[in-house]
């Protein structure tokens, strides 16, 4: 079994669900970590680089299997080719589908279906999930 999380922002995993990360780690589950923003390839923004190697150093400490960085800019830190907030969600699920399949989220043989669950904004200002069959 993995248990994936997903969150926008290096550190956010820490300060949400890091003590969830270091359980499930401790007790042998799978833990993936996918953060919408932040990088570790080489020529990216200076920040998103620093804020990616920050990411795989707390993703270690709690124990998590794997770190994928989406690498979207972060609109707030000025590494904003592409902030994240202002990717079509179609696009974006589909990148974050990817991870998962990648990951062997898929039917295998237990039949089991996996979907990605995308919060979006709606044109009243509030959230609601867009999900992505990923296969």
């Amino acid at each position: 079994m993995s248990v994936v999380f997903f969150h926008a922002h290096p550190d956010d995993e820490s300060i949400f669900t890091g003590g969830t990360i270091a359980r499930l780690s401790d007790a042998g589950v799978r833990t993936v970590v996918v953060l919408a923003t932040g990088s570790d390839r080489d020529g990216d923004d200076a920040l998103a680089l620093v804020r990616g190697r920050e990411a795989r150093a707390a993703c270690d400490e709690l124990g998590a299997s794997a770190l994928h960085l989406l690498g979207y800019g972060d609109a707030g830190s000025g590494d904003a080719d592409q902030p994240f907030h202002a990717v079509d969600v179609d696009e974006a699920a589909a990148r974050l589908a990817g991870v998962l399949r990648a990951e062997g989220a898929t039917g295998s043989g237990t039949g089991a279906r996996t979907f990605a669950a995308t919060w979006v904004p709606t044109q009243t200002g509030k959230y609601t999930a867009k999900i992505t069959d990923t296969g």
